[in-house]
């Protein structure tokens, strides 16, 4: 006997960042792995030192951007502006020339700036601290020529705060993250929803007493977060998450067929191509969604906008992947209140997804030329995102045929994809049969809560979901019309990767799904678990 009493288990709340359940062992980073700084003998020596770990930490950002792509890529562009841009340089040489090391110039110039971000009325504004942040750490931890500490695989990041870089350079397959401070607004918890990682926010401070390597399990819902130390057997079969009782850490071959025998078809969402490299085509019925975003900001090359025969290149991998089986790719999503890096479009305008496209002809025309060669290569779908109108939809099919028309005429191979719509504003949901033209319909579900209840996207109140009687009445009713027009209808929202939501889904009669692929085990547990008699 050690005398070394046995773990207790304990449950602490915090605030859901980003849904799942994660198992695993705590890592800490480690003040004791900071090297001390040793500056120079002069000013001049300094002002060198301080240039060095600025241009060193914009090689660190372009390397991770080669692979980045969505939310990511913009995250880094705006990071390598920063780095790139001579203010915060400019300022901390004049403090260096006063007398101060390359280090305490550097800390004092971006710790002001960070201060006043922190200090912003707006929580976008806000939510851009923890990005200077990153680039404060980053450049200091260059100018101490240390390197930066990886994240063990597997590992449940117990911190204060979480870099977006650390977790960008991180393999997420498994684990998750627990932070005692933190916004659902930060570039960090967007990352964490796109790629499916479980992550809570403002977690008590007791935490500090978790020790390093302690097996825990954190297990978010949308209103209910929290982290369990010494999980039991219990704990980990039985989630609370909407999963009764079978194992989630199973991975149930297909079909996947609900309690009542329903078959419900699982299909993932996918932001980027590496992705594919960690995934079995076996384990899914397709890829209900590509973002195509990731076009844009390097990760295919240095271009602004992949030109049509990267395009193509990156389309073909895909199809090639899934082996016949169907893949939805959504064209390009942007504008509003989701910037589009690289691209030299107006921010202004209120222009988002389809429109955005519509109104820049000679950037769609390159992607529709790209989708319809590789339509010809495997069963591809094109998804039309945040679709309002009758137009959108008919000025894209001509736009579609036009293009299929030069094809011909050059004697390219290419095919005739089905054209499909986002359902994501309640006008378009209430009114589905406007669109009998659309080949097929699939549910955004952030979007269409977000605009059904006036809410901003990562609010986690009372009924803040698919559990909303207003959307489940608008997903209701898309079910319907679909039925009625005789139409595929799928969900590819967040909601499809909560395994809380998936009863909702379900009980609506939505039967195919597309999710983060970390969240398959879970969803399809509750796919599994439910039965019509239990209801929602």
């Amino acid at each position: 006997m050690t005398g070394v009493p046995e773990p207790k288990r304990q449950e602490f709340a915090g605030s859901a960042a980003s849904p799942g359940v994660a198992l695993g062992t705590v890592w800490r980073p480690s003040a004791h792995a900071v090297k001390p700084y040793a500056p120079g003998k002069s000013a001049g020596l300094e002002v060198t030192a301080l240039q060095e770990a600025i241009h060193a930490s914009g090689l660190e950002v372009r390397e991770l951007l080669a692979t980045a792509g969505g939310s990511a890529a913009g995250i880094l562009e705006f990071q390598l502006a920063v780095l790139s841009d001579d203010t915060f340089q400019n300022a901390a040489q004049t403090k260096i020339k006063a007398g101060q090391n390359a280090l305490a110039a550097w800390n004092a110039v971006l710790l002001a700036e960070i201060e006043d971000y922190r200090a912003a009325s707006e929580e976008t504004f806000r939510a851009k601290a923890l990005d200077l942040q990153d680039i404060q750490a980053r450049v200091c931890r260059n100018l101490r020529h240390a390197a930066q500490q990886p994240i063990p695989f597997g590992a449940i990041v117990l911190a204060q705060n979480l870099t977006p870089t650390a977790f960008i350079a991180h393999d997420w397959r498994t684990g998750g993250i627990a932070l005692t401070q933190g916004s659902m607004a930060s570039h960090l918890a967007i990352l964490a929803r796109q790629f499916g990682v479980p992550m809570i926010i403002n977690l008590d401070h007791a935490t500090v007493h978790i020790q390093h390597g302690a097996k825990v399990m954190l297990n978010v819902g949308r209103q209910n977060a929290r982290l369990i130390t010494a999980p039991t057997l219990a704990d980990e079969t039985a989630l609370k998450l909407g999963v009764p009782s079978a194992m989630p850490f199973a991975n149930p071959a297909l079909p996947l067929l609900a309690g009542h025998g329903t078959r419900i078809d699982l299909m993932i969402n996918l932001s980027r191509l590496k992705e594919l490299d960690q995934l079995a085509v076996e384990d899914f019925d397709g890829i209900g969604l590509v973002r195509t975003e990731f076009l844009l900001s390097g990760q295919l090359d240095d271009n602004a906008f992949a030109d049509e025969e990267r395009q193509y290149w990156a389309y073909s991998k895909i199809l090639e992947w899934a082996q016949g089986k169907p893949v939805f790719i959504r064209t390009i999503d942007g504008g509003g209140d989701k910037p589009i890096y690289d691209l030299k479009i107006d921010r202004s305008s209120n222009l988002r997804g389809i429109r955005l496209s519509l109104s820049n002809p000679e950037m769609f025309r390159i992607q529709i030329r790209a989708l319809l060669r590789a339509a010809a290569r495997g069963t591809l779908h094109v998804t039309l995102p945040m679709v309002s109108a009758e137009t959108d939809l008919a000025d894209t099919l001509a736009l579609f045929e036009d293009e299929a028309r030069k094809l011909a005429a050059s004697g390219i191979a290419y095919n005739m994809p089905p054209i499909g719509i986002m359902v994501e504003t309640p006008a378009v949901a209430a009114t589905l049969e406007r669109f009998a033209n659309a080949a097929y319909f699939s549910i955004g579900t952030n979007d269409l809560i977000q605009y059904t209840l006036g809410q901003p996207r990562d609010y986690t109140g009372a009924k803040s979901g698919v559990e909303s009687p207003a959307v489940l009445s608008l997903i209701k009713n898309a079910v319907i019309v679909a039925k009625a027009l005789n139409k595929p209808l799928s969900v590819c929202g967040d909601a499809a990767s909560e395994p809380g939501s998936v009863a909702h889904l379900l009980q609506a009669g939505i039967t195919c799904l597309s999710i983060s692929p970390p969240s398959r085990p879970f969803v399809a547990s509750a796919i599994r678990a439910y039965d019509d008699a239990e209801g929602a």
